[in-house]
């Protein structure tokens, strides 16, 4: 499944995206970590 979607930020703010440990831990899946800075403007896409 992928899902996008915009997000506005708050000056001087950032994002971070990242896998519950749980999910990870009963379905195998690799944990990853993202970061989005608060001056990225476009759209957003998410792998699930």
């Amino acid at each position: 499944m992928f899902m996008d979607g915009l997000v506005l930020f708050l000056k001087f703010s950032f994002v971070v995206l990242a896998l519950r440990s749980g999910l990870a831990l009963k379905h195998s899946i690799d944990v990853g970590v993202g970061v989005i800075d608060a001056d990225y403007r476009g759209l957003i896409g998410l792998l699930l």
